[in-house]
């Protein structure tokens, strides 16, 4: 068993280990001896260090201090107005960067407040949108025109057959017939693949599958470029037209991509110089594009306005025939006469509210306030008595007849007139039609009726009761 270890206390005469005396001293020295004698690699690269650290030391402060600076946007924002100047004056790079994020932020604000966005582009829109809309008119309008002026002739008549022959519609068939060319679908092809990068057609075109004409075109390229290719330059023809089905394909090739046009009819010259320069346009604005295009759907959605630009069409000059010729001078005279019907009608009109007027004014116990014609119908607004002789309805019948239409508006009074204060008289107190009355100056004069009589008492009574008469006379 080992014994266990103890500590002694040293005084302080006795020497330190290490120290010179003691055991360890020696062991100490040729540790000194060995660290002198061994190389001085370490101590040289400590010394690099340093030296490389005076020589970066003015260097690495600037460095420190530009990366301690924050980013001072006021220096931006004068220069980056010249600078974008400069990049759109070369391409449209700067644009075609931020036409995504401009479409993102239209969305986000039609979302958020779609009338304040209705508001800010309906100046641009409006008149582009009345005017789409009066070319649709116009064109819908045109088409009218033309089945109508044909509808009956030679001419519409072999329409219709060959309408009914083809299947067709007769608009479709008139629009063909009367159209001198007409470009119904527009391809825009990779030139190396052959797929299509976009396309357009026309309003109302029955358009081609886009990838059919397209392979179609690709296999046809070739076959003439190995065919026919010449031997003295090595070189092939480039193929330019290719007629089928009624219609002619134009074809317009550039470095990156080519345009394919389909047309009905026949094409002028200055529509393929137009290809040419529509195919020209592209390259130049989406030449990258075009070039790193692997079949990715909806690819260059700028490229659309120019291919729906080359949609056009013109339409042949034609003659009316004389018995169109004649519809407006029909047209004119039909309307001379309705305006000189409607003059004399109107006259007469007026004659006869005229006349009624003059009657009613005569008629007793009836005061008239407005005689007019409306809707086919006379109208007449009275004070009227209705204890009156003749009352405003029997003016109407004499005056107008029994066919004329008249709408009566009256107000009852209690007029002051002869003939209707006798019939209130004779109403009110009971006096039998055989009994002659006499009204003259506020005396009602009765003529056979005894005074002392009940029936003369009762006239004596009640008369002056009577608006109109002021005294009573009895004549037996």
């Amino acid at each position: 068993m080992s014994e266990p270890l103890r500590w002694v206390a040293r005084g302080g005469d006795e020497p330190a280990p290490g120290a010179a005396g003691s055991p360890g001293a020696g062991a100490a020295r040729e540790r000194d001896a060995e660290s002198a004698s061994a190389p001085s690699g370490a101590s040289d690269g400590a010394a690099l260090d340093e030296l490389r650290a005076l020589l970066n030391r003015e260097e690495r402060g600037r460095l420190e201090a530009l990366e301690g600076e924050e980013v001072d946007a006021d220096a931006i924002a004068d220069v980056l107005p010249d600078a974008i100047l400069r990049r759109e004056s070369r391409d449209d790079r700067v644009a075609r960067a931020l036409g995504d994020t401009i479409e993102a932020g239209l969305f986000r604000s039609a979302r958020k407040d779609p009338k304040s966005l209705a508001e800010a582009i309906h100046p641009a829109l409006g008149p582009a949108i009345r005017g789409m809309i009066q070319a649709t008119l116009r064109d819908s309008v045109e088409k009218l025109n033309v089945a109508l002026e044909n509808a009956l002739s030679p001419q519409g008549i072999r329409w219709r057959l060959q309408a009914a022959r083809t299947g067709r519609p007769f608009s479709e068939v008139v629009m063909l017939a009367t159209l001198v060319y007409r470009v119904e679908q527009v391809l825009l092809i990779e030139g190396d693949s052959g797929l299509v990068v976009r396309d357009a057609h026309a309003l109302g075109a029955a358009p081609q599958d886009a990838d059919l004409v397209a392979a179609m075109l690709t296999a046809i390229r070739d076959f003439a470029e190995d065919s026919f290719q010449r031997a003295d330059e090595g070189v092939s023809e480039t193929l330019e037209e290719i007629e089928f089905e009624g219609r002619t394909l134009l074809l317009a090739k550039g470095p990156a991509a080519s345009l394919a046009l389909v047309v009905s009819g026949s094409p002028p010259r200055t529509l393929r110089a137009r290809a040419r320069e529509t195919l020209e346009e592209l390259h130049v604005d989406y030449g990258e594009e075009l070039a790193a295009f692997e079949g990715q759907d909806d690819a260059l959605p700028g490229a659309a306005p120019l291919l729906e630009d080359l949609l056009v069409q013109e339409e042949k000059q034609r003659e009316q025939s004389p018995a169109l010729r004649a519809v407006p001078l029909i047209a004119a005279g039909l309307l001379a006469l309705w305006a000189v019907s409607a003059a004399v009608s109107s006259v007469r009109i007026r004659g006869r509210i005229a006349a009624l007027e003059e009657a009613l004014v005569d008629a007793h116990g009836v005061r008239p306030l407005e005689v007019t014609h409306r809707g086919g119908a006379y109208v007449v607004r009275a004070l009227a008595d209705p204890l009156a002789p003749e009352p405003p309805r029997e003016v109407a019948r004499r005056v107008l007849g029994e066919d004329r239409e008249v709408v009566f508006d009256l107000e009852p009074i209690a007029s002051l007139d002869e003939e209707c204060v006798l019939a209130r008289a004779r109403a009110a107190l009971g006096i039998e039609a055989s009994v002659p009355a006499l009204l003259h100056a506020g005396e009602l004069i009765l003529y056979g009726v005894d005074p002392t009589s009940e029936l003369g008492q009762r006239i004596r009574a009640g008369a002056p009761l009577l608006a109109g008469v002021d005294r009573v006379t009895l004549r037996p």
